[in-house]
């Protein structure tokens, strides 16, 4: 099964969560930007799965999606939530498997 992001990438959680962070994330920063594209997979997984416990293919949802267009954004902003959190415990050191 596809585990989609919603158009979260790092440099969308950076702008968003982060704006200090000029440069976004890059190989020099606490955490990377590899450890950062991780942590939004994880977020997205989280969301992922609690789509299809209620039934809904997360392969459904897209951004041009006349259907479901509210459940899109949803998602993204769930996801972008949850990887700016994981990210700020990583630079906090909070959760030093990340950093």
């Amino acid at each position: 099964m596809a585990n989609p992001t919603y158009g979260i990438t790092g440099a969308v959680v950076a702008a968003r969560y982060f704006p200090q962070l000029r440069n976004g994330f890059q190989t020099s920063t606490a955490p990377t930007a590899v450890t950062v594209t991780d942590l939004i997979a994880e977020a997205a997984a989280e969301v992922n799965g609690a789509l299809v416990q209620i039934g809904v293919d997360p392969a459904t949802l897209n951004s041009g999606s006349a259907t479901y267009p509210a459940a899109y954004a949803r998602a993204a902003a769930l996801t972008g939530l949850g990887a700016a959190y994981r990210v700020a415990r990583a630079m906090t050191n909070s959760d030093p498997e990340a950093a």
